[in-house]
């Protein structure tokens, strides 16, 4: 068995130690076939996902309302990702593009004021009432951070084609804007959880969802997925072993899911395996 091949199943076999300890392998004697990442590791990374939020909304369902905002701001982002480019020069491609952000950001707008003013509810346990304020302050600020897409936008389409075009800096704030909101989104999403939950679940997210979401799920993530491998189980076990052995305390259904989950992930490392 050679020293790649040992390293992995390592990595493969143990779960995280109170030392977490950070492996580094030749990336360039990984190896998983283009048809193999498409097939089969990006559906089960895409598994993984949609089951964090999943157990996110197990362990408080008020979150599934957070999470339908954190969708819609990433379909803001995305779509910003395909029009910044048309909007470098005045061009009706531009314009179109931001139309159909306008309104993404209009239905986020409602949704936001229908959850902070209707929706919210604050806890009768004391426990709780912090992590309800700190929630309320994050979604007040995505309220806030909207709004001046939407000014910014509604001023980028009411000067198109005048003479106060030029000084529009649709390109600039609209994009500083969408980035600061999905880093709020990302405090959201965990805003409501006791802190010693919040901390492992805002650990995981950091260190593995996060890279899934933004990096793995296309065909050219397969490079980063392989140069990250052993930081992204080393996460990966940390959270579920807390999840599943700690003394967290966690629904059991929870716990069920996170180990469904951890077989997923093993079944992720044995394509990995199975092509070296």
């Amino acid at each position: 068995m050679n020293r790649l091949l040992f390293v992995l199943l390592f990595l493969y076999s143990v779960g995280a130690k109170a030392n977490y300890q950070y492996y580094k392998f030749d990336v360039q004697k990984v190896k998983v076939s283009d048809s193999s990442y498409r097939r089969y590791i990006i559906p089960q990374l895409k598994s993984l996902l949609k089951e964090y939020y999943h157990i996110l909304e197990k362990v408080d369902p008020l979150q599934k309302e957070v999470l339908k905002i954190k969708a819609q701001t990433i379909a803001m982002r995305s779509r910003w990702e395909v029009t910044k480019e048309l909007c470098l020069e005045i061009s009706e491609e531009c314009t179109k593009g931001l139309r159909e952000i306008y309104h993404l950001s209009r239905s986020l707008d409602k949704n936001l004021s229908t959850y902070l003013n209707e929706d919210m509810s604050f806890p009768t346990e004391s426990e709780k009432v912090d992590s309800t304020l700190k929630l309320h302050g994050s979604l007040d600020k995505l309220f806030n951070l909207n709004y001046k897409n939407l000014h910014a936008m509604e001023e980028y389409l009411i000067t198109f084609g005048t003479p106060l075009f030029p000084y529009n800096k649709i390109h600039k704030n609209l994009g500083q804007n969408l980035h600061a909101m999905n880093l709020t989104c990302e405090l959201a999403m965990t805003g409501k959880l006791i802190p010693e939950i919040q901390e492992e679940f805002d650990f995981v997210w950091n260190h593995f969802f996060k890279t899934i979401e933004e990096h793995l799920l296309s065909h050219k993530g397969q490079i980063y997925f392989l140069k990250r491998l052993g930081e992204l189980n080393m996460a990966w076990n940390s959270f579920s072993m807390k999840m599943t052995k700690g003394n967290l305390k966690v629904p059991p259904e929870v716990s069920n899911i996170v180990k469904l989950m951890h077989n997923r992930w093993n079944s992720i490392l044995k394509i990995v395996l199975r092509h070296n």
